[in-house]
C-alpha cells in the first residue's frame, strides 16, 4: 500500500525498522516520484535509523537516502542532524558534493576516533536531464526496469560519513544520463554489514539474489506497488535476497523541465515515522 504524503516541495523523515506497519511512503517532488518502504525488524535485532528526504531546489530535484550507523537516542540525534543539514544544504549549495560536506560537518561533534556515523546516497536530477550521484558508502544505486539492474557505481569510492574529517575528501558527483520513466533503486544493508569505518571501502554491490528478483521484473509495472511487489517476492525467494531490516527507496525520473524551482524550495513540510505503541494492534 502506498501512502501519499502531501509534500510537493520537500519530504523529510526518519524511521526505525519495525516501528511502523509495512506501508510504503510516497510523494512526487519536482521531477521525481519517490517511494520509501521501512520494513519490520526481527525481534531483538539491532536497527539503524533510516533517513530519507527529497527537495526541489534551484539546482535540481535532490534526494537523500541512507542510515545513521546507530540505534536508539543516538541514532535519532544523528538522523535529525543529517536531515537538518540536508535541508539547508540542498536549498543553497550549488554542488551536490557540498551538500554531503555540510552533512558531514554537522556531525563533527559526534566523531569518535574515525567511527562510522552514516552511510548515505544523494541524488540530483538536473534540468539538463542528467542524474548526479554522491555515494557515501551506501549500497550501489541500481537503474532498474524491464528486467535489468544496472549498477551506478561511483568511479572513486567514498568512505562513510564520520571516518574522515569533513572536507578532507571532496569527490565530485558522478553523472549518469537518465530518461523520463527510468527508475533508480536505493536500499540499505543489514546493521551487521557496517564496515567499521574502514576508509576506501565502497558501497556493496547488489547480491545475486536481489539481481534475480530485479531480472524477474519485481519493480516493473505500476509505480505505487513496485516496492511492495519487490518485498513480497523477496520474502518468497530462497535465501535472503533482501536484508530483513533493509529499507527500500524507489525513485522514478520525470520531466527534466520540472527538476528545478525558480526560487528554491517554497514551503517546507516534514514527516517523521514515530515508534508505534506496542500495546496497539494493527
Amino acid at each position: 500500500m502506498l501512502v501519499l504524503l502531501d509534500a510537493p516541495d520537500m519530504l523529510l523523515g526518519s524511521a526505525v525498522p519495525g516501528s511502523a506497519p509495512h506501508d510504503t511512503l510516497g510523494t512526487e517532488t519536482g521531477s521525481l516520484r519517490l517511494a520509501v518502504r521501512i520494513p519490520d525488524n526481527p525481534p531483538n535485532a539491532p536497527a539503524n535509523r533510516i533517513v530519507y528526504a527529497a527537495v526541489t531546489s534551484a539546482f535540481g530535484t535532490r534526494v537523500l537516502f541512507g542510515e545513521a550507523a546507530a540505534s536508539g537516542a543516538r541514532g535519532a540525534a544523528i538522523a535529525a542532524r543529517l536531515l537538518d543539514a540536508f535541508r539547508a544544504g540542498a536549498a543553497h549549495e550549488p554542488e551536490l558534493n557540498r551538500v554531503a560536506y555540510q552533512m558531514a560537518h554537522a556531525l563533527r561533534g559526534e566523531r569518535e576516533g574515525g567511527r562510522e556515523l552514516a552511510r548515505v546516497t544523494l541524488l540530483e536530477h538536473r534540468a539538463d536531464g542528467r542524474l548526479a550521484i554522491v555515494d557515501r558508502a551506501g549500497p550501489v544505486p541500481l537503474q532498474v526496469g524491464y528486467g535489468t539492474a544496472r549498477p551506478l557505481a561511483p568511479p572513486l569510492p567514498q568512505p562513510p560519513i564520520g571516518v574522515l574529517n569533513p572536507g578532507s575528501l571532496r569527490v565530485p558527483a558522478h553523472l549518469e544520463k537518465v530518461s523520463p520513466g527510468d527508475r533508480i533503486l536505493l536500499h540499505t544493508g543489514a546493521p551487521a554489514d557496517i564496515r567499521n569505518g574502514i576508509p576506501g571501502q565502497t558501497g556493496s554491490a547488489p547480491a545475486d539474489g536481489l539481481r534475480g528478483l530485479l531480472a524477474a521484473g519485481a519493480v516493473d509495472g505500476p509505480f505505487d506497488r513496485a516496492l511492495d511487489r519487490l518485498a513480497a517476492r523477496g520474502a518468497e525467494a530462497p535465501g535472503t535476497p533482501l536484508p530483513e531490516s533493509g529499507a527500500l527507496c524507489l525513485v522514478e525520473i520525470g520531466d527534466p523541465a520540472d527538476a528545478t524551482a525558480p526560487t528554491g524550495p517554497r514551503e517546507v513540510i516534514s514527516r517523521a515515522r514515530r515508534p508505534r505503541n506496542p500495546l496497539r494492534t494493527r
